[in-house]
């Protein structure tokens, strides 16, 4: 989990993180390797364009706006996976496969 402009309490977000051994914080940036791949994660997306434009990564989220975006930049896939609320258009959240490289969007249903 990375840190975005609107979290609330950072300090309770670092509590109950604490308490679930599948959660990381990372703070406002990470990058992770998994199966082979390198991916980043940031909250805003004109580090993430920086970030995508590197070469270093595989994959490169970010989700400021909510607005989905998937964008290849050379190798690299940026992505911002949308909103999952449903404020500001489809609810939904991003699946990416590291065997294959492959993003969808998947949408919430009720």
């Amino acid at each position: 989990m990375i840190f975005g402009n609107n979290d609330g309490d950072g300090r309770l977000l670092q509590v109950i993180a604490s308490k679930h051994s599948q959660v990381t914080l990372h703070g406002i940036y990470a990058e992770v390797a998994v199966a082979n791949r390198q991916i980043a994660l940031i909250h805003y997306p004109e580090p993430a364009r920086r970030l995508a434009q590197s070469g270093q990564f595989d994959l490169v989220c970010y989700g400021h706006d909510h607005i989905k975006h998937v964008e290849s930049i050379g190798e690299c896939l940026l992505v911002n996976p949308g909103e999952i609320m449903g404020r500001f258009g489809e609810p939904g959240w991003g699946l990416y496969d590291c065997e294959s490289g492959r993003y969808e969007r998947r949408l919430l249903t009720t």
